[in-house]
């Protein structure tokens, strides 16, 4: 028979070995049940998370378009993300799509005014300028407006089709013409072109106003001013001098 004292060893290392066991079940139970409890909530979840979805219309765009990424389960209801979401997407889609809207919106108006020459003359060469000049100094003629632009000049094609619409607007009272400073560079020097655009008004064979820069206000200010003039509304400051008027804004340096 074992001696008393083997005896109280040998219970006491099996009342360590029965509460080591106890401890590690309990262990083991405190780990898994919030395990099984999460996966258990987050299929719900995301049944419940899907139904809302297709009842607000919100969702991944077919093709995949979103940037979302696949969601991934590590088989204990923790869902990750494969791919970082470009939360940023939609929004550059949209950006995007506007700026071509107003690309080809921009590119229809200046195909619209600039395709036909029955509102305003392009003048292409001296000849065609002095001619127009000549006929300018008739007492009969009506004052010509002339709009000195250039090819790389944004300012100039921006107000364009304002331009055009005062050209539709005056028929009868101005004519309307466009000179492009690289092409007629001796005659844009000889008139003192230094800022594009520049919208210069002509009577009897002299210019009498300019208006320098994309101001649409301004021009249309200074063309219904010498409109009424025509129709014998002549304002106190008709003819005020050129000099006063060389001022302006809003335009690009002649180099």
């Amino acid at each position: 028979f074992p001696s008393p004292q083997l005896r109280t060893v040998h219970g006491t290392m099996s009342g360590l070995i029965d509460w080591i066991l106890k401890a590690c079940v309990a262990l083991v139970i405190a780990v898994l049940l919030p395990k099984l409890f999460a996966r258990s909530q987050g299929g719900r979840a995301t049944d419940h998370k899907s139904v809302a979805g297709s009842a607000s219309g919100e969702g991944q765009p077919l093709g995949g378009g979103g940037g979302g990424g696949s969601v991934l389960d590590d088989g204990w209801g923790n869902r990750t993300q494969e791919d970082k979401p470009n939360t940023n997407a939609s929004q550059r889609e949209a950006a995007a799509a506007a700026a071509a809207a107003s690309r080809r919106n921009e590119a229809a108006a200046s195909q619209a005014v600039s395709g036909s020459e029955e509102d305003v003359t392009n003048i292409r060469n001296e000849e065609q300028w002095e001619s127009i000049i000549l006929s300018s100094s008739s007492s009969k003629a009506h004052p010509i407006v002339i709009k000195m632009t250039a090819s790389w000049c944004a300012p100039c094609k921006r107000i364009d089709p304002s331009y055009v619409l005062l050209a539709r607007k005056y028929p009868e009272k101005m004519s309307f013409y466009r000179m492009d400073v690289d092409e007629l560079q001796d005659v844009s020097e000889s008139l003192e072109v230094d800022l594009m655009p520049s919208f210069l008004i002509f009577k009897d064979g002299k210019e009498i106003d300019r208006v320098k820069g994309a101001n649409v206000r301004t021009l249309e200010d200074m063309v219904a001013k010498y409109a009424r003039i025509e129709d014998g509304k002549q304002p106190n400051d008709a003819h005020q001098s050129v000099e006063e008027t060389k001022g302006g804004g809003g335009g690009e340096k002649n180099a």
